[in-house]
């Protein structure tokens, strides 16, 4: 794939630089926005890395906000997979030393966030849903925008 100038869009350093930086920034919340909605550690990691595969360039060029289109397309992910309601043989594993997860990740941020996870796991899906984006950073327009 090229550009309107011809030059190809795949390699480009450039884009491949500002990706790998938003990738290193995003994945943690991310995974941490899953978890809130009730998704296990295997399960928020793998729907992520799904969503972070989708956004490799060509398609990083196109995003106007990235961390709202990987915040649904995770979201999304993760519906088709609860929807298919099947069971995961794979225990929750510890966040430490977990190849998504940068060393320098402030773990006892993200462990904090994480406690979030019982009081939510109470609400009813749709609530669950609209504190997660709250909590993590969307705005009400866009909570209400793709909320329909």
């Amino acid at each position: 794939m090229s550009d309107e100038l011809g030059r190809s869009t795949h390699h480009d350093p450039v884009a491949l630089a500002a990706f790998a930086k938003f990738y290193k920034e995003a994945v943690p919340g991310l995974i941490a926005f899953l978890r809130l909605l009730g998704a296990s550690y295997p399960v928020a990691a793998d729907c992520v890395q799904d969503a972070m595969l989708k956004a490799l360039p060509p398609v990083w060029g196109t995003l106007t906000h990235p961390r709202a289109w990987c915040r649904t397309t995770c979201l999304n992910l993760y519906r088709r997979r609860a929807a298919r309601n099947r069971e995961d043989p794979v225990a929750d594993i510890e966040l430490s030393d977990h190849p998504l997860m940068a060393t320098d990740t402030d773990y006892t941020a993200l462990e904090e966030h994480f406690e979030v996870i019982r009081l939510l796991e109470r609400l009813p899906l749709r609530r669950r849903q609209v504190m997660a984006c709250v909590l993590d950073g969307a705005s009400y327009d866009e909570i209400a925008t793709r909320s329909g």
